[in-house]
């Protein structure tokens, strides 16, 4: 987990990526288990790239949030 953050009550993990190509499993995997050891409520994996449908199905299953570079993008532009 790169970053902790809290929001509204709401503890986050966070684990920061900057790659060139698409992000698999691993991310979310981490941010996962990093979730339960710092006790947080919500997992998410951000980054420049995007994600393979591995990533994307793996997200799902654990809930963990996938913040890409459209999603980064609107989020700035707020």
């Amino acid at each position: 987990v790169d970053i902790l953050a809290n929001k509204d009550g709401i503890k986050y993990a966070i684990q920061c990526k900057n790659y060139a190509s698409k992000l698999g499993n691993g991310p979310v995997q981490e941010v996962s288990a990093g979730r339960f050891f710092y006790h947080c409520q919500i997992s998410a994996v951000m980054t420049n790239s995007t994600f393979t449908t591995g990533a994307k199905e793996l997200a799902k299953a654990t809930g963990t949030l996938l913040w890409d570079r459209s999603v980064l993008q609107e989020m700035m532009n707020k």
